[in-house]
C-alpha cells in the first residue's frame, strides 16, 4: 500500500514540474521573440465567471451572507502580420490594446514582452 502512495506522490510531483517548466519555458520563449509587424485586427475575449460565498448563519433562518459575485475578465490580443508574412496573436494589456489601431506598425525586441508602436495610422 506505502508503494502505490509514493508512486502516487512521485506522478504527481511530476506532473507537477512538467506544467511548471512548461509555464516558463512559454515565458522565456515569448520574451526572447522578436519580430516587427502590422496589426490586423483586435480582438476582446470576455469571459464571465461568477462564485458563490452566500453561508447560512448558525441558526439556519434562511438569512443568507455573501452572495454571487459576478466577474467579467477581458482577454486583449492583437493580430499581427510580420515582415515576413506569418500572422499570428498576441496578447496585450488594456492600455496598449486602446493606443493601438489597425494598420499601426509595431516592433517587440528581445527581452521585452511587449511590443512598442513604430508607426501609426494616423502619420500617412
Amino acid at each position: 500500500m506505502e508503494t502505490n502512495n509514493t508512486l502516487l506522490l512521485v506522478i504527481f510531483i511530476l506532473i507537477f514540474v512538467g506544467i511548471f517548466g512548461y509555464v516558463i519555458f512559454a515565458k522565456i520563449k515569448r520574451r526572447n521573440t522578436s519580430w516587427t509587424g502590422t496589426v490586423i485586427d483586435k480582438n476582446v475575449t470576455e469571459t464571465a465567471s461568477s462564485s458563490t460565498n452566500a453561508q447560512r448563519n448558525q441558526s439556519n433562518s434562511g438569512i443568507m451572507f455573501g452572495g454571487n459575485r459576478n466577474a467579467i475578465n477581458r482577454n486583449y490580443t492583437l493580430r499581427i502580420k510580420d515582415d515576413v508574412g506569418k500572422e499570428f496573436k498576441w496578447p496585450v494589456g488594456d492600455g496598449f490594446y486602446e493606443s493601438v489601431q489597425v494598420g499601426d506598425r509595431l516592433s517587440k525586441q528581445p527581452g521585452t514582452e511587449t511590443p512598442v508602436k513604430i508607426s501609426n495610422t494616423n502619420t500617412i
